[in-house]
């Protein structure tokens, strides 16, 4: 819910703000959310409130960078190529999918529930990087008002 939450408002302030203030906002809001799992004492005697309101922070901010992702791919590749540079997007985000669990099994044995969540962090880190990187993100949209004679009566 918080990813499809998150993705709504980012396309909002997409057309508000332009693209990259939006997903820099987002990307930021993962790593914080990252590193503050990363420091909640995971004890199971405790109340859980702290911890469930980070992991939905923490989705909806990661959710919400890689679904709109996708549209700042489409508005970045040029016409003729666009399905092939979305496609490798996707493909590469697959890729993704399909290692990480080695990598997050990885880091659970070696750095134990903390390093993983600041494994997160780090991830999210190099995802603001590469999002600053890009040239060309979406503008923000201009909406023109005209005036309207105001009528006699």
């Amino acid at each position: 819910i918080g990813g499809m939450v998150a993705s709504l408002a980012a396309a909002a302030c997409f057309n508000r703000f332009g693209s990259k203030p939006a997903l820099v906002a987002l990307a930021v809001g993962a790593i914080a959310s990252s590193v503050w799992l990363g420091f909640i004492p995971l004890d199971p005697t405790a109340n859980p409130t702290t911890l469930l309101v980070a992991l939905a922070l923490q989705g909806a901010f990661i959710n919400g960078v890689q679904t709109t992702m996708y549209a700042v791919a489409a508005f970045v590749y040029a016409t003729e190529i666009r399905g092939a540079g979305i496609g490798w997007a996707v493909g590469f985000g697959r890729l993704g999918s399909i290692i990480s669990p080695l990598v997050g099994t990885y880091l659970l044995r070696a750095a134990g529930a903390h390093g993983f969540f600041l494994g997160f962090g780090a991830t999210m880190t190099l995802s603001l990087l590469s999002i600053v990187l890009i040239r060309r993100h979406m503008p923000k949209r201009v909406t023109i008002v005209a005036a309207v004679p105001a009528m006699e009566a």
